[in-house]
C-alpha cells in the first residue's frame, strides 16, 4: 500500500506536469525556460521520456516559436487550443459557460483572453490537485473538471503533435497527450 508520502508526492507530480503542459501552450519558448530544460534534472528526466531536448540557442528559439506559430496560431491547419473550437467548430460554446462558473471559484495566475483555453484549464487542473493535497475533499471538484474541461486535450495534444516540424514538440506534445491518457484512467480508477 502506499504511503501517504507517496501519495502526496505522486499528487503534487502530477500536479507539476499539469502546470508544466500549461505553460508550454500558452505561449512559445523563450531562451530562459529552455535554458532551464538543458539543465539538471530537467533534461535528465525529459531524456527519460524520450523527449528531445533542444539546444540552446537563439537559433533554436525562433525555430521553436515559428513551429509553436504553426501549431497553435495558424493561420492555416492550426491545432485551435480552445475547448469551444474543438468541440463546436465555433468560440464561445457551452464549454465557456462552464469555465465561467469554475472560474468563480479558481482564480488563475495567468491571464486569458479566451475562458476555454486549454492552458488555463491545464493550469487550473494544476491548482486543484495541489488544494486536494491540503484539502481531501477537492478529489470530486478535481474529477468534475478533469471530466468537463481537460480530456479533451489529450486528442488536442495528439493532433498538434503530427502538426508540429520539430522533434521537440512533436516529443514532448505526444508525452502530454499519453499522461492526459493516464490521467483518464487515474480519474476513471478514482470514481470506481
Amino acid at each position: 500500500m502506499n504511503s501517504p508520502k507517496n501519495q502526496t508526492d505522486h499528487l503534487l507530480a502530477r500536479a507539476g506536469l499539469y502546470q508544466f503542459y500549461a505553460r508550454l501552450i500558452e505561449r512559445e519558448l523563450d531562451i530562459e525556460t529552455l535554458s532551464t530544460f538543458n539543465a539538471d534534472p530537467l533534461k535528465s528526466a525529459f531524456n527519460n521520456l524520450k523527449i528531445e531536448v533542444p539546444d540552446l540557442s537563439d537559433e533554436t528559439v525562433e525555430t521553436l516559436a515559428i513551429d509553436f506559430c504553426h501549431i497553435f496560431i495558424g493561420p492555416r491547419d492550426f491545432v485551435p487550443p480552445y475547448q469551444s473550437v474543438w468541440e463546436s467548430g465555433q468560440f464561445e460554446s457551452a464549454a465557456t459557460d462552464s469555465m465561467a462558473e469554475y472560474l468563480e471559484i479558481i482564480t488563475p495566475q495567468s491571464k486569458y483572453q479566451f475562458k476555454d483555453h486549454a492552458g488555463l484549464q491545464l493550469e487550473m487542473m494544476n491548482f486543484i490537485l495541489q488544494r486536494q493535497h491540503d484539502i481531501q475533499d477537492c478529489s470530486d471538484l478535481a474529477n468534475a473538471f478533469f471530466a468537463r474541461h481537460v480530456e479533451w486535450i489529450g486528442g488536442m495534444l495528439h493532433a498538434a503533435a503530427k502538426r508540429s516540424e520539430t522533434p521537440f514538440y512533436q516529443s514532448v506534445l505526444r508525452a502530454g497527450a499519453e499522461f492526459l491518457r493516464d490521467e483518464q484512467l487515474e480519474f476513471t480508477g478514482a470514481s470506481t
